[in-house]
C-alpha cells in the first residue's frame, strides 16, 4: 500500500495535479496583483487630474490678478500723462507771449472765483440779515445747530475755493514724476 502511495504521488497524475493547482492559484494572484495595481493607477490619475485642476485654477487667479495688475498701471500711466500734459500747458502758459484770447483764457479762473466768491458773501449776508431778525425767538438748540451750520457752510465753501485754485493744478510734486 505505501508503495501505491508513494507510486501515485511519485507519478505524473500528481504533479500535473500540483503543477494546476500552483498554476491557478499563481494566476489569480496575478489578477488580484493587477485588479491593484488597476487601482493604484485609478487613483493616481485621480490625483493628477484634482492637481491640474488646482493649477488651472491658481493659474486663473494669476491671469485675474495680472488684468488688475495691467489696469492699474494703465490708469497710473494716463494719471501721470495727463499730469505730464498739464505741466506743460502751465509751462507753455507761463512762456509764452499774452495777446487777448490768452489773457481772456488766462482770467477766466479769477474772474469766475470772483464772481461765486462775492455771490456766496451776498447770500451769506442775506441769510444772516434774514436770521438776525428772528434769532430771538429761536430756542437756544436751534440757535447751536444754526450756528453749526453756518459753519459748515463757509468751510464747505472755503473748501470748494481751495480746491477749485489748487488741486487741478500741476504743482511741482507732479512735474518730478
Amino acid at each position: 500500500m505505501l508503495t501505491a502511495i508513494l507510486s501515485f504521488l511519485g507519478g505524473p497524475v500528481i504533479g500535473s495535479i500540483i503543477g494546476s493547482a500552483t498554476a491557478y492559484f499563481n494566476r489569480r494572484l496575478d489578477v488580484e496583483l493587477k485588479k491593484h495595481e488597476m487601482e493604484q493607477r485609478r487613483l493616481d490619475r485621480d490625483h493628477e487630474i484634482a492637481l491640474r485642476r488646482v493649477d488651472i485654477e491658481m493659474q486663473r487667479e494669476e491671469a485675474k490678478g495680472k488684468a488688475e495688475v495691467a489696469v492699474i498701471e494703465g490708469s497710473y500711466t494716463a494719471e501721470t500723462e495727463r499730469q505730464r500734459t498739464l505741466a506743460a500747458l502751465h509751462a507753455a502758459d507761463a512762456t509764452g507771449p499774452a495777446d487777448g484770447v490768452d489773457k481772456l483764457r488766462r482770467s477766466v479762473r479769477p474772474v469766475l472765483s470772483y464772481i461765486l466768491t462775492a455771490g456766496a458773501l451776498v447770500l451769506n449776508g442775506a441769510l444772516t440779515w434774514r436770521l438776525w431778525s428772528v434769532w430771538d425767538s429761536l430756542h437756544a438748540d436751534t440757535q447751536n445747530q444754526l450756528i453749526l451750520g453756518g459753519v459748515l457752510w463757509v468751510l464747505t465753501q472755503a473748501s470748494a475755493v481751495t480746491s477749485y485754485w489748487f488741486a487741478s493744478r500741476p504743482s511741482e510734486f507732479s512735474k518730478l514724476r
